[in-house]
């Protein structure tokens, strides 16, 4: 065999010393000390997949083999070498497990039992096999190989662009030293990434966390044990099915919207584009939150007496409304479609000039009786943008403010603080991504859906989604044992008006730069023709917002010399003087420059391809004023994934013979772009 990088590459295993650490509290499972990385190289005949090539790294040796088969083989063997007691686990990191199971299950169903634990439908987390326990490192890091290695700065590197997939392999081709170079470098790549990240946190296989977020959560969570009140707390303001059913309906994520009469349109003029700095967790320092919400009415309250209770208390109700209608200018509109209640009765959508009745997902215009769920931050934003023929408020509920507990910002301020002074790259990315998902955390939803992988059933409906929020013993059951575990310590209210605080931030804003001068708005950041009125807008709500800061005892001085602050409405300045969006995340703008900046909600950023082949979304684009409806991507349009479940069987492809069983075939796509109207000019310079 051939040796790659200082590793002869061998067929077969050969025993050396393993060790195991103490058994988990969890099982009495020992993990083995030293783990295994493992890549497999696959290929496709139009919609048929195939494993030809497969490697793993255990210890200090390089086992390589051609079929699926071969290499549950070699698991087996190791469990035989070394005796292992079925407590004992060796963990396999695998780059995209949910990728390489699908061609793994069926060989390894033969040999024991499979428990999946998956957080969505081919979105596997882990896998349990015999003395065996697979985790995706992918979920891990949240990163391409290549990109986690960069940041890791790693000794060894994935060899990008080196193998041509478009030459279809088959099990008994012929391989290079390049194929197997390329292979072997996957997998001492992916091996450096997990012992230097093992290293940097100070891990063991037994306490890395499975995904990115739980080191954010074991910070979190490390951090709110140091007070027992947290936890007192915790199930103080512990939410009944009744109060959590509120909550989940209240819930609403980011506003993401452009204004409907420029859709469509080239808008050539000085546009400013600001966003607030750290927007999630700057309102989770600054705003207030709920505690424990408990049932203000089921019946009929005045709107005078809802509102005297928005004074004081968070408030989540239900509103019943009659005839839906915009208020004159405003061209922002708040109202989901899809947050009504009662979508399958009787509502009588009306379309006048081409933009009333619907407004790309917003109600502008509808008659008929309407119900909705909000907070009284919401229900704020709406009240301003809206009339109603009548409304009804019932099903109220209060909760006392308060602010989140300190233990749980001063994590918080940890991240920020390291985000705004660190001058290494990587580690400024780090804590950049683990304040975001401080966020992501709080909403978690503790009452989530069953994710059901039937291993017998050969077909796309192996994967089923239970939805427990249609039963309400179900509900009770999970917050029963979410709530009686000593790992949680979320407060799902409280996840809730973190977003909610957010869009309200928001819009004061976009009412501040003025909704006529307004273009496109992304969750915390705005889009807008820029004018006097609306910078000196932003100056005050920036003294007012560091005002707020001061007071609290936050701010840090950060690597350039200044101060950096929560929630300032920083200018970005990209220097944008055209402007067009179609719809909510497409757009693209060009800068003094001429540089054409492209962002598409399901188009890839290139087409991952190297060297000349390589081609990016603004290249394809072109030009701003070929952002229509009728343009193809068809270099960036992106992948569809194509799934066969088909069992294990042999067949023969021209004159090969393969091994066969389900497989994952990954297809380029095209995206082709809708639109609200055709193409105009805007021209304010």
């Amino acid at each position: 065999m051939l040796t790659i990088a200082g590793y002869q590459l061998k067929k077969e295993i050969e025993k050396e010393s393993i060790s195991f650490l103490k058994p988990t509290r969890y099982g009495h499972i020992s993990y083995c000390k030293n783990h295994i990385s493992f890549d497999s190289e696959t290929s496709h005949l139009k919609e048929i997949g195939w494993m030809y090539q497969w490697c793993y790294k255990f210890q200090n040796q390089i086992i390589v083999g051609r079929t699926p088969q071969e290499f549950v083989d070699s698991l087996l063997k190791i469990s035989e070498l070394y005796s292992l007691h079925q407590n004992e686990k060796i963990v396999i990191y695998v780059h995209n497990l949910s990728y390489d199971f699908t061609y793994l299950n069926d060989f390894l169903i033969q040999y024991g039992e499979v428990k999946i634990f998956a957080i969505d439908s081919h979105k596997i987390l882990k896998v349990s096999w015999r003395n065996f326990e697979f985790r995706c490192s992918w979920i891990l890091s949240n990163m391409s190989l290549e990109k986690w290695a960069n940041f890791l700065n790693t000794k060894h590197r994935k060899k990008v662009g080196e193998i041509d997939y478009s030459t279809i392999r088959f099990q008994d081709s012929d391989l290079s030293f390049e194929d197997w170079e390329y292979q072997v470098y996957d997998v001492l790549t992916l091996d450096d990434c997990i012992v230097t990240t093992l290293n940097n946190d100070n891990d063991t296989i037994a306490t890395i966390p499975l995904t990115s977020t739980g080191y954010v959560r074991r910070d979190f969570r490390n951090a709110m044990r140091k007070n027992p009140k947290n936890y007192k707390d915790f199930q103080k303001w512990k939410l009944d099915v009744n109060t959590y059913k509120m909550c989940r309906r209240a819930f609403a994520g980011g506003y993401t919207h452009g204004n409907r009469f420029l859709a469509g349109k080239t808008i050539k003029a000085n546009i400013g584009h600001f966003d607030f700095k750290s927007h999630y967790p700057s309102r989770q320092q600054l705003s207030y939150f709920p505690e424990h919400f408990l049932l203000y009415s089921v019946n009929k309250i005045s709107e005078s007496e809802y509102f005297e209770l928005c004074k004081k208390y968070c408030v989540i109700a239900n509103f019943y409304v009659k005839n839906i209608h915009l208020k004159e200018g405003i061209t922002a509109p708040y109202i989901q479609h899809s947050k009504i209640l009662n979508p399958n009765k009787s509502q009588k959508f009306w379309k006048e000039n081409g933009f009333d009745g619907t407004d790309n997902g917003r109600i502008v215009n509808a008659d008929g009786l309407f119900a909705f769920c909000y907070t009284e931050l919401d229900w704020n934003i709406i009240n301003r943008q809206y009339d109603f023929d009548a409304v009804v408020i019932e099903q109220v509920y209060i909760a006392e403010r308060t602010r989140m507990n300190p233990e749980f910002l001063s994590v918080i301020d940890k991240y920020f603080t390291v985000k705004e002074t660190e001058k290494d790259d990587y580690y400024r990315m780090k804590d950049k991504n683990k304040l975001n998902a401080g966020y992501g955390m709080c909403v978690c939803d503790p009452v989530r859906d069953e994710i059901i992988f039937d291993l017998q059933n050969q077909s796309e409906k192996a994967w089923k989604k239970e939805n427990v929020h249609l039963n309400d013993f179900l509900i009770a059951e999970k917050l029963n044992k979410y709530y009686n575990s000593r790992n949680s310590f979320l407060t799902y209210q409280q996840g809730i008006y973190v977003t909610a605080q957010a869009r309200y931030e928001l819009f004061k804003l976009i009412e501040a730069i003025g909704y006529e001068y307004f273009i496109y708005a992304d969750t915390d950041s705005i889009f807008f023709i820029m004018n006097e009125n609306a910078l000196k807008a932003i100056s005050e709500y920036n003294k007012k917002i560091i005002a707020q800061n001061k007071k609290l005892g936050l701010g840090v001085k950060n690597r350039k010399g200044g101060i950096s602050y929560y929630g300032t409405f920083e200018d970005e300045k990209d220097n944008i003087v055209v402007f067009r969006f179609l719809h909510a995340k497409c757009y693209a703008f060009v800068n003094k420059e001429g540089e054409l900046n492209v962002t598409i909600a399901g188009v890839t950023k290139d087409n991952k391809k190297s060297g000349k082949d390589k081609v990016t979304i603004a290249e394809e684009l072109g030009s701003i004023d070929r952002l229509h409806e009728d343009f193809i991507f068809k270099e960036c349009g992106g992948t569809r994934t194509v799934y066969s479940y088909n069992g294990i069987h042999k067949d023969k492809i021209g004159a090969h013979d393969v091994l066969l069983a389900s497989s994952a075939v990954i297809l380029p796509t095209e995206k082709k772009l809708s639109s609200l109207e055709s193409i105009e000019i805007y021209d304010t310079m």
